[in-house]
């Protein structure tokens, strides 16, 4: 039914839904980068079920400790907002760049890539 090429993908992604992880691959997305600065991303902290956990007034907990830098851009296709995490501060100018990685979003929506983040020149 299944090549077994096939299986081990559809193996992946069953362990990563397993463990909580609805992301999925974005790959070679064309965005612009307009005037919008980066900022410090704090990732929401997580129970041992996966859900965001929650402070006394019901807002998610963030982490103390900074995990990378977030950045905006405009998917080229459509405009939707893209927002992806980068391990260290660059100095990205006004321009078309390629993006890469594994978060969450739709085809026609917003995305946010928090996981194995890649960006280049187009």
């Amino acid at each position: 039914m299944f090549t077994e090429e096939q299986n081990k993908k559809l193996d992946v992604l069953d362990v990563r839904r397993n463990n909580g992880d609805f992301r999925r691959d974005f790959s070679k997305i064309v965005v612009v980068k307009l005037g919008v600065q980066p900022r410090p991303y704090f990732p929401k902290l997580k129970g041992s079920d996966g859900k965001p956990l929650k402070d006394a007034n019901g807002n998610e907990k963030r982490s103390e400790q900074q995990r990378g830098w977030m950045y905006t851009f405009a998917e080229y296709t459509n405009c939707e907002p893209l927002r992806i995490i980068l391990a260290k501060e660059m100095n990205l100018k006004r321009g078309l760049y390629v993006v890469s990685g594994r978060g969450y979003g739709s085809d026609g929506g917003s995305k946010f890539i928090d996981v194995d983040s890649h960006i280049a020149n187009y």
